[in-house]
């Protein structure tokens, strides 16, 4: 009986509040890249805000997600670790406290709720920041300059961009508008279906010169792995064959995209040199399963991460005590202590600063997502499109993640907000909505009877 009364219960939330939060994400999505953290920091605030007052006040419905304990688990531990970190040394805990690390990699439930009250919207969210993504590559100064030293194969920077970043968010561009198109596809429309194509392949292009411009391996490798995992997970959900998934009308852009990522992967100067170094260096000396110089010096660095973490395994050092750490090891090179100033690896870099409690919250919230979005698209509660772009977007964020630590600084938050939002508004529809609508005959005739209900 207490099931039923639960289910009877509904999820309020005033339809203004809505409309103004979903407003404040689109803003969120179209500044984020070519204004930086301070001012988009306010439309960030005007949807989590409201967010985290209905979860306050519908605690009853938010409580049976596992989502939200780990969330809860995601501020608590780093909090609790500094609090003892205080309790030992002030002024250092002080000096390395950061507690919001974790806690800002959740912040896609936010747009996620605001979006699952309108899915027509998902879709135009990705295109928001696809746009946002566009205008900030194409407005820089030497543009120009960078399109000439790309056609000779050299590795460029984008102004203030750095080369890194500029890959990898151009890779989850290619990812954005494959799936923009296949969520707009339309079998009989087909003057649409050719502007589309059209419109996508002219922004797949402009990526493709970002990526190979700035010939960052660990991006390269993401991407074309992302999208082979996904075209290996479609035909296996839907139950078609590989020659279908590779050459179907809809998919052959998917394939040719992938084969000239791996072909690129090869081809580059940059990206080719470092392969081959890296492979030298695994090959050539056997004393060690993992050199230090390997991945320009990620080898030694992921070492002594490894080590930091297995000396403070349950209180970690503190969300900015990274770099001191490094400039004062006597263990590491010079090269080291003076550029790669922080980890390299989004694990390691949660794992140093909040212990082995941080690594397994990172681990967990991947984990959860991967499951819910396989989970759900088996179940087809999730269009083939979307459900693709949230497990290439994974896939590939994984990846580099295990070379750079984006998770761990700014824009961790905002780039789990664009690849983990879309996929996750349909999972609270649909988790709103069954809810709301798995009253029986049975159950509706028993709450109407004369037998008074008492609260246990």
């Amino acid at each position: 009986m207490d099931d039923v009364l639960y289910q009877q219960k509904q999820l309020t939330v005033p339809k203004p509040l809505i409309l103004f939060c979903t407003g404040a994400v689109f803003i969120f999505a179209l500044t984020k890249f070519w204004i930086g953290t301070k001012i988009s920091a306010y439309f960030e605030a005007a949807f989590l805000l409201p967010f985290y007052y209905i979860v306050f006040k519908h605690w009853w419905y938010f409580k049976k997600s596992k989502m939200t304990w780990l969330c809860i688990a995601m501020i608590a531990v780093p909090v609790l670790q500094f609090l003892v970190q205080y309790y030992q040394d002030p002024e250092l805990a002080m000096k390395y406290q950061g507690v919001d690390k974790l806690f800002r990699l959740t912040f896609f439930l936010g747009a996620a709720f605001w979006l699952s009250y309108n899915l027509k919207l998902v879709p135009w969210f990705i295109a928001a920041n696809l746009v946002g993504l566009l205008v900030l590559f194409w407005s820089q100064d030497n543009l120009y300059y960078v399109i000439q030293q790309t056609l000779k194969s050299k590795r460029v920077h984008w102004g203030d961009i750095n080369a890194q970043f500029a890959a990898m968010y151009a890779s989850i561009g290619v990812i954005a508008a494959i799936s923009i198109l296949t969520f707009q596809f339309k079998e009989r429309r087909t003057k649409l279906n050719f502007a589309l194509a059209s419109l996508t392949a002219i922004v797949i292009t402009a990526f493709l010169i970002v990526i190979f411009a700035s010939q960052t391996r660990a991006a390269v490798g993401g991407l074309a792995l992302s999208l082979v995992v996904s075209l290996f997970l479609f035909f296996r959900t839907q139950r078609v064959s590989i020659q279908t998934a590779l050459f179907g009308p809809r998919n052959i852009v998917l394939t040719i995209v992938i084969t000239g990522l791996f072909f690129s992967l090869v081809t580059q100067p940059n990206t080719s040199s470092k392969i081959n170094m890296d492979w030298t260096s695994l090959t050539a000396d056997h004393s060690e399963v993992l050199p230090d110089h390997f991945g320009g010096g990620r080898g030694g660095i992921w070492k002594f991460g490894s080590s930091q973490i297995l000396e403070k395994p349950l209180l970690g050092w503190g969300g900015e005590a990274r770099k001191d750490l490094i400039i004062q090891s006597a263990n590491l090179s010079d090269i080291s202590r003076k550029f790669l100033l922080h980890m390299h690896n989004s694990w390691l870099e949660f794992g140093v600063s909040y212990g082995v409690a941080g690594f397994l919250l990172l681990t967990c919230l991947i984990l959860t997502l991967f499951k819910k979005t396989i989970r759900n698209w088996q179940l087809h509660r999730i269009p083939n499109a979307l459900a693709l772009f949230g497990v290439s977007s994974l896939v590939f964020t994984c990846v580099v993640n295990v070379f750079e630590s984006y998770l761990f600084f700014w824009q961790g938050g905002y780039l789990l907000t664009w690849t983990a939002a879309p996929v996750y508004a349909y999972l609270m529809y649909n988790t709103r909505n069954s809810n709301q609508s798995t009253l029986s005959v049975d159950n509706l005739l028993k709450i109407n009877t004369i037998e008074p209900v008492v609260p246990r």
